[in-house]
């Protein structure tokens, strides 16, 4: 799987190149939130791993171990469509990449990093679901 960047590549070209790269190598998407600086981070900085979240427009998704509503990719779509115009204006400050963030991620899947204890087959999982605990992996890979 990759992670890509929510603050730099969301709702831009680049963003759709990281998701057809992606989907050329049968990757998952994971988008990040990190830091969310709009410049370099400063030295020191640290990132919380929990603020993930599963691309669900991605070809590769459908080889997970969960299943994604029509609604939830939707969603994903509509905000990236509203992120872009917005992008089309400059560089977006830290605050409206929050924004962003909070408005998409309670409709997502969201990721907390996969650890040595978290899954059994951890080669094989991307994260693991905050709502539920559960493992996401490749089909037939979930075992705690």
């Amino acid at each position: 799987f990759i992670i890509v960047s929510f603050t730099w590549l969301f709702g831009s070209p680049g963003g759709r190149k990281a998701q057809k790269l992606a989907d050329q190598y049968g990757w998952p998407v994971v988008w990040a939130l990190g830091g969310g600086y709009t410049k370099k981070a400063p030295p020191g900085a640290t990132y919380p791993g929990n603020q993930r979240i599963l691309d669900p427009t991605t070809n590769s998704t459908a080889s997970l171990n969960i299943s994604v509503s029509a609604d939830v990719a939707n969603a994903f779509e509509e905000l990236w469509s509203q992120v872009a115009e917005q992008r089309a204006q400059g560089i977006p400050t830290i605050a409206t990449v929050n924004t962003w963030w909070q408005k998409l991620a309670p409709t997502q899947t969201q990721l907390a990093p996969v650890s040595s204890f978290s899954c059994v087959a951890v080669d094989d999982c991307i994260g693991v679901a905050l709502e539920t605990d559960d493992c996401v992996c490749l089909q037939g890979n979930a075992k705690h």
